[in-house]
């Protein structure tokens, strides 16, 4: 998984920096599928 968020951010310099914001992007990420999931089981409950 390091590898490929490294592969993703080449331009920064630092690998702190990197690590941050990939964690942001990975919990954004998360949150995002996480709804939609939750969403997709209301839908499915409801029919």
């Amino acid at each position: 998984m390091k590898e490929g968020i490294i592969k993703l951010e080449p331009t920064l310099p630092n690998t702190k920096n990197c690590s941050c914001i990939s964690k942001i992007f990975l919990d954004e990420l998360l949150s995002k599928t996480t709804s939609s999931i939750s969403k997709s089981l209301v839908h499915l409950n409801l029919t």
